[in-house]
C-alpha cells in the first residue's frame, strides 16, 4: 500500500491544503493520526520476543511509499507519523523513554507555532484500539491549556466526523429486543447473538461508550447473554505469520460453543468452530499465560 499517497488523496478531499492557518495544520496532524489508529494494530510478536528480537524489532522503519504490512510497534509507528506529518510542513520529534533492559517507548511530540502536542499510539491508553471504534482518544493532547485545547479537539473531529451521532445503546436495545422475540434454541440464540455482536463491532467509529478489546466484547456479550451464559475469550498468536485469531468460548447448561473471532484492518468477523478445530488450535499452540497462547516452532 503506498499509504503517502493514500493520505495525500484522503487530504486533497478535506479542501483544506491551501488554508495554511495553525487550525487547518491542527486538522491534518489529528487525521493522520486518527487513520493510522484505524489502519494499524500493534504487532503483537513484541510481546514474546527475546532481547534481541526486540532490538532488531525496534531498529526497523517501515516505508510510507509500500507498507507491506498492518502491525507496527512505537518506534515504527512514530518514525512513520512523523514522515508523514513532514510531508505537510509540521514540524515533528521522536521522544525515547529507554528501559533498564536497553529497550524503549518512542511517541511523537509536534509543534506548531505556540502550541506543543503530544502524540503516542501505542502508550497506556492504547489509543490504536479505541481509534478503531470511534473513541475519543487519551494519548493525544495539546500540553498546555487544557479546556481550551480539549474543545479545539472536539472541533477538530466534529469536522473531521470522527465520533458518529449515533446513540448505540439504543440500538443495542433494539437488536436484543427483535432476538427476544423469536423462538430460538439456546444454539440459536447465542449465534444471533454472537452476530449481533459483530455487527455493532462493524459499525464506523461506533461511539460505543464501553472500554476497547476484550473488555468492550466481553460488555456486549454481557448485554446480550443472558446471567446463565459463560463467555470469555482465548488468544492465540502465530509468530510466524504474524496474525491472531481469537476464541469465543460461550457455556449454557454445560454445553460449549465455540467461535473464532478475526480482527483485521479494524474489521470483525465471528464464525463457528467445532470442537475438534479447538482442539487442533490448541495442539499447536504452547501456553503463554492462562489466556494467551502462542503458536508452537517446531525445530
Amino acid at each position: 500500500m503506498n499509504l503517502k499517497a493514500k493520505l495525500q488523496n484522503e487530504i486533497d478531499n478535506l479542501n483544506i491544503l491551501q488554508d495554511k492557518s495553525l487550525k487547518a495544520k491542527l486538522i491534518i496532524t489529528r487525521y493522520i493520526y486518527l487513520r493510522l489508529g484505524e489502519l494499524f494494530d500493534f504487532d503483537a510478536r513484541y510481546y514474546f520476543a527475546n532481547l534481541k528480537e526486540k532490538m532488531a524489532m525496534l531498529s526497523n522503519k517501515v516505508d510510507k511509499d509500500n507498507i507491506t504490512k498492518n502491525t507496527l510497534i512505537c518506534t515504527e509507528w512514530s518514525h512513520l507519523y512523523k514522515s508523514l506529518l513532514q510531508d505537510y510542513g509540521i514540524n515533528a520529534h521522536i521522544i525515547n523513554k529507554f528501559f533498564s533492559d536497553g529497550t524503549r517507548h518512542s511517541f511523537v511530540k509536534i509543534e506548531l507555532e505556540d502550541y506543543l502536542i503530544h502524540a503516542d499510539f501505542s502508550g497506556k491508553n492504547l489509543d490504536y484500539v479505541d481509534m478503531k471504534f470511534g473513541l475519543p482518544t487519551n494519548d493525544f493532547y495539546i500540553l498546555k491549556d487544557e479546556e481550551k485545547q480539549r474543545n479545539l479537539l472536539q472541533d477538530i473531529d466534529k469536522l473531521l466526523n470522527y465520533k458518529r451521532d449515533v446513540n448505540t445503546l439504543d440500538i443495542l436495545h433494539t437488536i436484543k429486543k427483535e432476538l427476544q422475540k423469536e423462538n430460538l434454541t439456546e444454539e440459536e440464540y447465542v449465534f444471533k447473538a454472537i452476530k449481533a455482536i459483530e455487527t455493532i463491532l462493524n459499525f464506523p467509529r461506533s461511539n460505543v461508550n464501553f472500554a476497547s478489546g476484550n473488555e468492550y466484547l466481553g460488555a456486549l456479550a454481557d448485554f446480550f447473554l443472558p446471567r446463565k451464559y459463560y463467555f470469555k475469550f482465548v488468544n492465540y498468536y502465530d509468530l510466524e505469520k504474524n496474525t491472531y485469531i481469537q476464541i469465543a468460548l460461550i457455556i449454557v447448561n454445560q454445553e460449549t460453543y465455540y467461535y473464532c473471532y478475526r480482527p483485521i484492518n479494524g474489521y470483525y468477523k465471528f464464525y463457528a468452530v467445532s470442537l475438534e478445530k479447538v482442539k487442533n488450535i490448541m495442539h499447536n499452540y504452547q501456553t503463554d499465560n492462562d489466556y494467551i497462547l502462542r503458536k508452537k516452532i517446531y525445530k
